[in-house]
């Protein structure tokens, strides 16, 4: 089969989810013997569209707000534009794929999906997969996020019709598909749940290491906040080691600052003793000696769909720690491969 997969993250890009889900499904496609052309908007690219081809993937990157649909549109709107654009042009010129799979993620989808409702001779056929990741809409919620900006509120819009209107939608967990179907207007024509795919390229570790860890977005959807309030109480009482924190920050509107600063002025007294320290967003093959370091790893999230740090660190033979609130609770069997607490238990951690 010839499959597109449009995505805005593809390594050497690092720090999303998706740049990590694209590469292994790319990968996993190729291997099985399917066509896999990956479009990408990269604003690194020195001319207008870069094709290159690596591991039997061919990668089209293209440079974005090269065209003037980026004057009348918002960022995100104009992006998903000039995807349909990119894509309709190279179906005139190689013909069309068999498949179009698209991140759910800022409505990448939406105009491509327009022009086939509109009857676009050259995509009226061809079926069109949503994948979901953690889209905008659920996550700002969480992560109070002021969600009246014209912007956001479109990009809302655009996620919820992506997810509507795909030929199907795929589903990395059970938690994701409730939590986004209970937010849908209208019921999804067709959908199944696949938890993304994985290929470890490291061996278990037969020392666990002595460090605690936490890798992830420093934000406040991911349970930091939570996690150093579990950890005080351990802290205070002379048990537990320091946490490292590795992961790029975040802006939280909520207390408008960045949410490093929120959290270095809310346990102050425990960071000045050194109890835990921010290590920033460092490249993957760093990251992994830190987690072949690890002891435990935490994952404390709110909300997540998958968890590829789950994955990670149970492919290194690491102790994993993480909340039920999302796909690492179906992943994790507590007690045999890892442990899990609960947010609306917050005992639970400690046990």
């Amino acid at each position: 089969m010839k499959i597109w997969l449009l995505t805005t993250e593809y390594p050497p890009f690092f720090g999303g989810g998706i740049a990590t889900y694209s590469y292994h499904t790319a990968k996993m496609l190729v291997e099985k013997g399917d066509e896999v052309v990956v479009f990408v908007a990269d604003e690194k690219v020195e001319c207008d569209v870069q094709i290159e081809r690596r591991e039997n993937i061919e990668i089209c990157r293209f440079k974005p707000k090269g065209k003037e649909i980026y004057v009348h549109l918002g960022y995100y709107a104009a992006l998903s534009y000039d995807y349909a654009e990119r894509v309709i042009e190279r179906i005139k010129q190689v013909g069309a794929p068999d498949i179009i799979e698209v991140q759910d993620y800022l409505g990448l989808a939406y105009y491509l999906l327009h022009r086939k409702y509109e009857l676009d001779s050259l995509l009226t056929r061809l079926p069109v997969v949503i994948t979901v990741h953690s889209p905008m809409f659920v996550c700002d919620e969480i992560d109070m996020n002021p969600r009246h900006i014209q912007e956001n509120f479109w990009i809302y819009e655009m996620e919820r019709f992506c997810i509507g209107a795909a030929d199907f939608v795929i589903f990395p967990s059970k938690h994701v598909c409730k939590k986004i179907q209970k937010k849908m207007d209208v019921p999804l024509r067709s959908y199944a749940i696949v938890p993304h795919p994985y290929m470890p390229n490291m061996q278990a570790e037969d020392s666990l290491g002595q460090d605690w860890i936490y890798v992830g977005r420093v934000q406040y959807l991911k349970g930091l906040d939570h996690l150093l309030s579990y950890l005080s109480c351990l802290w205070e009482k002379g048990l537990g080691k320091p946490l490292k924190i590795y992961g790029s920050d975040s802006f939280f509107y909520h207390k408008n600052t960045f949410f490093q600063n929120y959290l270095i002025k809310k346990y102050n007294r425990l960071y000045e003793r050194g109890f835990f320290t921010f290590c920033g967003l460092i490249p993957p093959n760093e990251l992994l000696s830190a987690m072949r370091l690890a002891e435990i790893v935490f994952i404390p999230s709110l909300f997540e769909s998958f968890s590829y740090v789950a994955i990670e660190s149970l492919a290194l033979g690491k102790v994993v720690i993480a909340s039920d609130s999302g796909g690492q609770g179906e992943i994790i069997q507590d007690r045999k491969n890892g442990y899990l607490f609960s947010h609306k238990s917050p005992e639970s951690f400690n046990r």
